[in-house]
């Protein structure tokens, strides 16, 4: 999942975006703390296993995948989110920690969703999309949608 660090945007305290999206969400206090928990387990998950993934020599080419955005440059372009608490809900930063363990350069493809826009972008050799359908008779869904094609060559 990923779930949310609360720290996409260094100028906003985490504690107080964590605040904001409790209140926001009628959420308690543990529910926050566990998904602050949650966000630091995945990530260690993430990390541990592009690790081990390093050492399997039939492991040419990894594809990620979490819930949540894992690089606030993605959607920084976004007016609507930028300088907001809930930009600082979007991702979860510490998943990009895993790409430190990307030693043979395995990593090809990072799939991602919780942000409502679309993306196809290369960061470091690394493609990053999110391609949502969006939440149907919202301002969030996309009338006429589209699939992207996430291809892997060996």
């Amino acid at each position: 999942n990923g779930w949310w660090g609360f720290d996409f945007d260094q100028s906003i305290s985490p504690t107080q975006s964590a605040l904001w999206y409790q209140e926001e969400n009628y959420l308690s206090s543990t529910v926050i703390k566990d998904i602050r928990r949650a966000s630091v387990v995945d990530a260690n998950y993430m990390i541990a296993s592009v690790a081990r993934l390093q050492l399997h020599q039939d492991v040419k080419k990894i594809v990620l995948a979490t819930h949540t955005v894992p690089n606030a440059n993605l959607i920084q372009h976004d007016i609507r989110l930028a300088g907001t608490m809930q930009f600082n809900t979007m991702g979860n930063s510490f998943v990009t920690l895993a790409l430190e363990q990307d030693t043979e350069k395995k990593v090809h493809t990072w799939c991602f969703g919780h942000y409502h826009g679309s993306v196809d972008r290369a960061i470091n050799g690394i493609r990053y999309v999110n391609n949502c359908r969006g939440i149907s008779n919202t301002m969030y869904s996309q009338f006429v949608y589209h699939p992207q094609r996430i291809v892997i060559d060996y």
